[in-house]
Protein backbone atom coordinates (compact mmCIF):
# COMPACT_ATOMS: atom_id res chain seq x y z
CA UNK A 1 0.00 0.00 0.00
CA UNK A 2 3.25 2.73 1.02
CA UNK A 3 4.40 1.65 -2.23
CA UNK A 4 1.58 2.22 -4.35
CA UNK A 5 0.90 5.91 -3.08
CA UNK A 6 3.95 6.99 -4.31
CA UNK A 7 4.19 4.98 -7.65
CA UNK A 8 0.27 6.42 -7.90
CA UNK A 9 1.66 10.19 -7.19
CA UNK A 10 4.51 10.09 -9.89
CA UNK A 11 2.17 8.86 -12.44
CA UNK A 12 -0.72 11.71 -12.13
CA UNK A 13 2.40 13.88 -12.06
CA UNK A 14 3.81 12.81 -15.44
CA UNK A 15 0.15 12.73 -16.67
CA UNK A 16 -0.35 16.57 -15.39
CA UNK A 17 3.08 17.73 -17.01
CA UNK A 18 2.25 16.01 -20.24
CA UNK A 19 -1.46 17.23 -20.51
CA UNK A 20 -0.43 20.90 -21.74
CA UNK A 21 1.94 19.41 -24.30
CA UNK A 22 -0.69 17.19 -25.60
CA UNK A 23 -3.22 20.19 -25.64
CA UNK A 24 -0.66 22.22 -27.67
CA UNK A 25 -0.04 19.08 -30.47
CA UNK A 26 -3.64 19.31 -31.01
CA UNK A 27 -4.17 22.86 -31.38
CA UNK A 28 -1.23 22.79 -33.85
CA UNK A 29 -3.16 21.51 -37.11
CA UNK A 30 -6.89 21.57 -35.96
CA UNK A 31 -8.81 20.28 -39.57
CA UNK A 32 -9.85 23.95 -39.91
CA UNK A 33 -6.25 25.03 -39.77
CA UNK A 34 -4.44 22.67 -41.46
CA UNK A 35 -2.04 23.08 -44.28
CA UNK A 36 0.65 21.51 -46.10
CA UNK A 37 4.18 22.64 -45.09
CA UNK A 38 6.22 19.93 -46.61
CA UNK A 39 9.11 20.45 -48.63
CA UNK A 40 8.50 19.57 -52.21
CA UNK A 41 9.80 19.03 -55.22
CA UNK A 42 7.92 20.16 -58.75
CA UNK A 43 9.74 18.77 -61.92
CA UNK A 44 8.43 20.62 -65.12
CA UNK A 45 8.03 21.91 -69.11
CA UNK A 46 7.87 25.04 -70.63
CA UNK A 47 6.86 26.46 -73.81
CA UNK A 48 8.29 30.11 -74.77
CA UNK A 49 6.62 32.41 -76.84
CA UNK A 50 9.42 34.44 -77.78
CA UNK A 51 10.11 38.33 -78.13
CA UNK A 52 10.16 39.28 -81.46
CA UNK A 53 13.35 41.01 -81.07
CA UNK A 54 15.14 37.75 -80.54
CA UNK A 55 14.19 36.70 -84.22
CA UNK A 56 14.17 33.24 -82.59
CA UNK A 57 11.29 30.78 -83.11
CA UNK A 58 9.04 29.43 -79.98
CA UNK A 59 10.53 26.15 -78.37
CA UNK A 60 10.54 24.18 -75.61
CA UNK A 61 12.04 23.80 -72.17
CA UNK A 62 12.23 22.02 -68.67
CA UNK A 63 12.99 22.74 -65.39
CA UNK A 64 12.89 21.98 -61.88
CA UNK A 65 11.75 24.09 -58.31
CA UNK A 66 12.11 22.94 -55.17
CA UNK A 67 10.14 24.61 -52.23
CA UNK A 68 7.32 24.84 -49.56
CA UNK A 69 4.22 26.84 -48.07
CA UNK A 70 5.40 29.11 -45.41
CA UNK A 71 1.99 29.88 -44.43
CA UNK A 72 -1.67 28.91 -45.96
CA UNK A 73 -1.16 31.76 -48.91
CA UNK A 74 2.27 32.20 -49.78
CA UNK A 75 4.91 28.99 -51.83
CA UNK A 76 8.56 30.33 -51.86
CA UNK A 77 10.33 28.24 -55.03
CA UNK A 78 14.05 28.24 -56.02
CA UNK A 79 13.05 27.82 -59.90
CA UNK A 80 15.90 26.47 -62.47
CA UNK A 81 14.67 26.46 -66.47
CA UNK A 82 16.32 25.70 -69.47
CA UNK A 83 14.82 26.41 -73.16
CA UNK A 84 15.74 25.86 -76.72
CA UNK A 85 14.83 28.72 -78.76
CA UNK A 86 15.70 28.06 -83.16
CA UNK A 87 17.26 31.27 -84.68
CA UNK A 88 15.14 32.49 -87.31
CA UNK A 89 17.47 31.81 -90.89
CA UNK A 90 20.65 30.22 -88.62
CA UNK A 91 21.18 26.84 -87.52
CA UNK A 92 22.53 28.12 -84.46
CA UNK A 93 19.97 28.06 -81.54
CA UNK A 94 19.05 30.38 -78.11
CA UNK A 95 20.13 28.20 -75.24
CA UNK A 96 18.14 29.96 -72.58
CA UNK A 97 19.18 28.83 -68.83
CA UNK A 98 17.30 30.83 -65.99
CA UNK A 99 17.72 30.45 -61.49
CA UNK A 100 15.52 32.39 -59.78
CA UNK A 101 13.18 32.45 -56.93
CA UNK A 102 9.26 32.46 -57.34
CA UNK A 103 6.84 33.62 -54.83
CA UNK A 104 2.94 32.05 -54.76
CA UNK A 105 -0.06 33.54 -53.75
CA UNK A 106 -3.03 31.27 -53.64
CA UNK A 107 -5.59 33.95 -53.87
CA UNK A 108 -8.30 31.54 -51.84
CA UNK A 109 -5.33 30.30 -48.91
CA UNK A 110 -5.06 26.51 -48.51
CA UNK A 111 -6.17 27.05 -44.76
CA UNK A 112 -8.38 23.52 -43.62
CA UNK A 113 -8.34 20.22 -45.18
CA UNK A 114 -11.38 20.91 -47.29
CA UNK A 115 -10.16 24.58 -49.41
CA UNK A 116 -6.68 22.27 -49.32
CA UNK A 117 -8.86 19.97 -51.49
CA UNK A 118 -9.93 21.60 -53.81
CA UNK A 119 -8.46 23.60 -57.37
CA UNK A 120 -6.49 26.25 -56.12
CA UNK A 121 -5.57 29.55 -58.56
CA UNK A 122 -2.39 31.70 -57.41
CA UNK A 123 -0.51 34.78 -58.58
CA UNK A 124 3.52 34.51 -59.03
CA UNK A 125 5.85 37.11 -59.30
CA UNK A 126 9.47 36.16 -59.37
CA UNK A 127 13.07 37.64 -59.99
CA UNK A 128 16.79 35.87 -60.83
CA UNK A 129 19.27 35.54 -63.60
CA UNK A 130 18.80 34.88 -67.02
CA UNK A 131 21.88 33.17 -69.28
CA UNK A 132 21.49 33.99 -72.99
CA UNK A 133 23.90 31.32 -75.28
CA UNK A 134 23.46 32.69 -78.71
CA UNK A 135 25.01 32.48 -82.35
CA UNK A 136 25.26 35.71 -83.54
CA UNK A 137 25.02 36.29 -87.26
CA UNK A 138 28.77 35.96 -88.00
CA UNK A 139 28.44 32.52 -86.63
CA UNK A 140 30.46 32.86 -83.21
CA UNK A 141 28.92 32.05 -79.98
CA UNK A 142 27.73 35.79 -78.08
CA UNK A 143 26.89 34.75 -74.34
CA UNK A 144 25.47 37.41 -71.00
CA UNK A 145 24.20 36.99 -67.89
CA UNK A 146 21.26 38.97 -67.02
CA UNK A 147 18.77 39.94 -64.00
CA UNK A 148 14.91 38.92 -65.14
CA UNK A 149 11.81 39.72 -63.63
CA UNK A 150 8.74 37.72 -63.97
CA UNK A 151 5.07 37.64 -63.01
CA UNK A 152 1.86 35.76 -64.07
CA UNK A 153 -0.74 33.48 -62.75
CA UNK A 154 -1.71 29.22 -62.91
CA UNK A 155 -3.90 27.13 -60.89
CA UNK A 156 -3.11 23.54 -59.30
CA UNK A 157 -5.21 20.65 -58.76
CA UNK A 158 -4.40 18.26 -56.07
CA UNK A 159 -3.72 14.88 -56.85
CA UNK A 160 -3.80 11.55 -53.73
CA UNK A 161 -0.02 11.94 -53.70
CA UNK A 162 0.66 15.62 -54.97
CA UNK A 163 -0.38 18.75 -57.34
CA UNK A 164 -0.46 19.25 -60.91
CA UNK A 165 0.00 22.58 -61.87
CA UNK A 166 -0.29 24.98 -64.98
CA UNK A 167 1.16 28.71 -65.28
CA UNK A 168 1.61 31.76 -67.38
CA UNK A 169 3.94 34.29 -66.86
CA UNK A 170 5.63 37.32 -68.39
CA UNK A 171 9.43 37.40 -68.39
CA UNK A 172 11.40 40.65 -68.73
CA UNK A 173 15.05 39.44 -69.59
CA UNK A 174 17.04 42.81 -68.90
CA UNK A 175 19.35 41.49 -71.88
CA UNK A 176 22.47 43.62 -70.40
CA UNK A 177 24.70 42.69 -73.54
CA UNK A 178 22.30 43.79 -75.96
CA UNK A 179 22.83 39.95 -77.32
CA UNK A 180 20.91 40.14 -81.05
CA UNK A 181 18.92 43.25 -79.90
CA UNK A 182 19.88 46.83 -78.23
CA UNK A 183 16.12 46.04 -76.54
CA UNK A 184 15.39 44.17 -73.58
CA UNK A 185 13.40 40.63 -74.67
CA UNK A 186 9.61 40.19 -73.21
CA UNK A 187 9.00 36.45 -73.48
CA UNK A 188 5.64 34.91 -72.57
CA UNK A 189 6.30 31.27 -71.01
CA UNK A 190 3.82 28.79 -69.93
CA UNK A 191 4.30 26.15 -67.45
CA UNK A 192 3.08 22.73 -66.27
CA UNK A 193 4.76 20.37 -63.57
CA UNK A 194 4.18 18.30 -60.69
CA UNK A 195 4.62 18.93 -56.99
CA UNK A 196 5.78 16.19 -55.08
CA UNK A 197 6.22 16.51 -51.43
CA UNK A 198 8.72 14.94 -49.22
CA UNK A 199 7.75 13.10 -46.43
Amino acid sequence: ERMRKPALRSIALACMAMAPLAANAQMSYPAEKWFDDRWYVAPFGTYTFADSARRSDDGFGFGVAVGRAVNPWWDVELRGSYEQLDRSGSPTDWQVTTLGVDGKWYFGGREGVARWSNMQFYGLVGTGFIWDRVGNFGGSIDTDVSPYLAAGVGMAYPLSWGRLYVDGRYRYDFNMGDRVSGSAFGDWVITAGLQIPFG
